[in-house]
């Protein structure tokens, strides 16, 4: 690419990947990569098991970790779960995890154990190269603990491998494990291994594909247990046709009696299971009481071998029937299979789903069972200091099921439903990122996040919609300048221009793709037909040249220009300015209407679009376009719009309406927001989620998730209308501070990089009692309106 031309080489950015980097512990350079078997063969949702046992007459000070593994690890410490990982990544340079070993160790012997998994082929989370394998160095004070042929592994036992995947985006399948030939007792010391295998085969731990390694950069995820909430609905009925040996576990129990009868009186935490029969089923319907995110865990008590026990984790259900639908575009299947051994017993099963209600189904039962289903939920740490608190008790639930939403999507990526997917989708990421600032103002999952998109490309330079990916099918243009507005973001939040320094030739890779799409009549983008071109999930012109993808384009290219002189790169990078002095022009030109509003774009036909949508407002605003009357589009489009008065012909969805909906609270229209708000979110408060749509049920039941934290946006909505801070310069460095006084009370707390900002206020029969509390760092300054 000619703007590649004269760039210094970028921090970050390997020349050699084989360089030993001085980040990676010498330790973890010195283990050997190890798998059971051979590592390029049979790889497909295989299990693998490793052990090492030491003794320690003494538990040392200080007790350090370092593992990984191709495609992930569940490390665990004397029969204790350490951590999971690794976050996702590219094995070029694969990621690895550090945690802090001393908790679990005790004097006399002990064991690591690690059950390893690789899916064998890509999906929305992973890439496949492959191969697989597990890379661990631990130094217990002298001790020195590395992976090698010595390490004890197998195949795991006792486990299907034939299953379907959770959902055509989930990195993972359907868990069918029998305990009868699974001896739980192998992740304690004194365990006879002795019929367990070396590695066949060890590697250097920069051989191909792994060229070199690289620190996690984000937290370990926070590991917690939780239980249901409550025993909503038992039901009975025949097991299905080929219940025994039908491979999809989810159709099964679709296609047998999903209706419970209600519970008046019953423990969620141990649940008594009658005596069975042989081809029926007994089943429970547990509510975690919100959407949770975990590997879910059976603790089970009085088994004479060979029950079956089936795990369904659903979002909704209505009148006690789970939602399972079967022909849902992703074929979510989130379900798994135990087979008792005999006595006492517990599982926690692998992957972590997202789900609110929980079917145990128990059959084949021959005595009575105690069952109790636990939960080992996991997410990044997002306990922050961000706080909202209101006078009105919808807002109050809003702004709740918001942040726990938030909480939920963010893992080791920002994800979009825990559900359904556990993808980074970008345009979804930047909202979640807004959403964290106020929660806890951490950075470091977008930082990471921006690394990944970067890091996989189109032929002709855009990134993906979601990164790592198999998925060809969801390149989107519009989410590659998204892209390019999480490095503004980034440098917004922290005041760093980093990130636009290690990815500049991704942001010229990028800007040169939108360069070879300009319709040479007009100066606008065209629409490209090989992508799928999002812009937002309604009826918005994309073919011809859409308004949308030009304004996005104006928008990234007028941050850059703000950015550029902030780094090393050359000033005429991209000749960014010329690009936007031209596209502006463009602009102006061909689709700013007489009346100041701008036309949704030009018609494949080379005509105008006579429409004028609320989004190509809501862009043209945030370009500060020359000539387009804002307070027309105001009183002609958004007002409307936001009073339900006159729906626009592509109404914003409840992911996009973010940006207007700002725009309307910076104006000072913060009760038309919050009137919208109690409209469309109050179903959400309730649940205690937010949906990736206003309506759930449309365009049919069980196929738009109720967990999705793109529309949890009005965590910073809230903050700004009611709380009064809007940020006003890089890192916080400034504020203003401009509460509407529309209830009786609030309160709002940020974390920024500056220190916490705090503001209070409430009403008398005078006004506002004692005016605005304000309390700031004093490296921050305020400006109160």
């Amino acid at each position: 690419m000619p703007f590649l031309e004269g760039l210094p080489f970028q921090q970050g950015e390997r020349k050699d990947c084989c360089v030993i980097a001085s980040d990676i512990p010498p330790q973890l350079q010195r283990s050997k990569w190890i798998w059971p078997g051979h590592g390029l063969y049979d790889l497909h949702n295989g299990y693998a098991q490793f052990r090492k046992e030491f003794s320690l007459g003494s538990i040392p000070r200080e007790a350090r970790g370092w593992i990984t593994a191709d495609q992930c690890y569940q490390l665990w410490l004397n029969g204790a779960l350490v951590c999971r990982g690794p976050a996702r990544g590219y094995q070029e340079s694969w990621p690895f995890d550090e945690a802090d070993l001393r908790p679990f160790l005790r004097r006399g012997r002990n064991v690591i154990a690690l059950r390893a998994y690789n899916c064998g082929h890509s999906t929305f989370g992973y890439r496949a190269e492959g191969t697989a394998g597990v890379l661990l160095a631990a130094k217990i004070g002298r001790l020195e603990i590395l992976t090698d042929k010595e390490w004890k592994c197998r195949r795991q036992t006792g486990l299907r491998r034939d299953t379907v995947p959770y959902s055509l985006q989930l990195a993972g399948h359907q868990e069918w494990i029998d305990l009868r030939e699974e001896d739980p007792g192998w992740m304690y010391a004194g365990f006879d291994d002795c019929d367990w295998e070396h590695s066949p085969e060890e590697r250097l731990w920069n051989a191909p594909p792994y060229m070199t390694l690289e620190a996690r950069g984000i937290p370990l995820m926070d590991e917690t247990r939780i239980t249901p909430e409550a025993l909503i609905g038992i039901g009975t009925g025949k097991s299905g046709r080929n219940y025994l040996t039908l491979r999809d576990l989810a159709v099964l129990r679709a296609g047998e009696n999903l209706r419970h009868r209600p519970v008046t009186v019953g423990n969620p935490q141990k649940i008594l299971v009658p005596l069975g029969k042989t081809g029926h089923f007994q089943s429970f319907l547990l509510d975690f009481g919100k959407v949770v995110v975990g590997s879910p865990v059976l603790n089970i008590a009085g088994a004479r071998g060979g029950e079956i026990i089936d795990f369904l984790g659903v979002e909704h259900e209505r009148g006690l029937v789970p939602s399972q639908p079967t022909n849902d575009h992703s074929k979510t299947r989130l379900a798994n299979r135990l087979i008792c051994r005999k006595g006492r017993q517990t599982h926690a099963f692998y992957h972590h789903l997202g789900f609110r209600y929980a079917v145990l189904t128990v059959r084949d039962n021959a005595g009575p069972l105690e069952i109790s289903l636990e939960l080992a939920a996991c997410g990044y740490p997002m306990a922050g200091a961000g706080q909202f608190e209101c006078s009105d008790p919808l807002l109050q639930s809003i702004w709740e099921a918001s942040a726990h939403t938030q909480r939920i999507c963010a893992l080791d990526a920002y994800v979009d439903t825990p559900w359904r997917e556990q993808a980074q989708w970008w345009g979804d990421a930047r909202i979640q990122a807004w959403n964290t600032f106020h929660l806890t103002g951490d950075a470091r999952l977008l930082r990471r996040g921006i690394r990944s998109l970067a890091g996989q490309v189109t032929p002709d330079g855009l990134t993906f919609g979601h990164a790592p990916t198999m998925a060809h099918c969801c390149v989107l243009p519009d989410f590659a300048i998204t892209w390019i507005l999480t490095l503004w973001d980034y440098y917004w939040q922290t005041g760093s221009v980093e990130p636009l320094e290690t990815h500049a030739d991704r942001v010229a890779t990028i800007l040169e793709y939108f360069q070879n799409h300009l319709t040479p009549a007009t100066g606008l983008v065209s629409y490209d037909p090989r992508y799928w071109l999002f812009l937002d999930w309604t009826t918005i012109q994309r073919e011809g040249q859409p308004a949308l993808l030009s304004l996005w384009l104006l928008y990234a290219l007028q941050k850059l220009e703000v950015l550029i002189p902030l780094t090393s790169l050359p000033p005429h990078f991209c000749d960014v300015t010329l690009r936007r002095k031209r596209l502006s022009a463009a602009i102006r030109r061909h689709l700013l209407r007489p009346d100041g509003l701008v036309c949704d774009g030009i018609l494949p036909d080379g005509k105008p679009s006579g429409q004028t949508s609320l989004q190509a407002q809501t862009l043209a605003r945030l370009c500060h376009l020359r000539g387009f009357r804002v307070g027309h589009a105001l009183t002609s489009l958004l007002l409307p719009w936001v009073r339900g008065e006159n729906p626009t012909h592509a109404p914003p969805s409840a992911y996009w309406c973010a940006y207007p909906l700002d725009w309307l609270a910076e104006e000072g229209f913060g009760a038309e927001v919050l009137a919208f708000l109690r409209r469309h979110w109050a179903a959400m408060a309730e649940y205690g989620s937010t949906f990736e749509d206003y309506d759930p049920d449309q365009p049919s039941p069980g196929r738009i998730s109720r967990s999705h934290a793109w529309s949890a946006h009005p965590i910073f909505l809230l903050a700004r209308i009611l709380g009064g801070v809007r940020q006003t310069a890089p890192a916080w460095r400034e504020i203003s501070v401009r509460p509407q006084f529309l209830i009786e009370e609030a309160a709002v707390c940020i974390p920024t990089p500056q220190g916490l900002v705090r503001t209070r206020w409430k009403k008398s029969s005078s006004g506002v009692s004692g005016g605005v509390n304000i309390q700031a760092p004093s490296s921050l300054r305020v400006t109160v309106d």
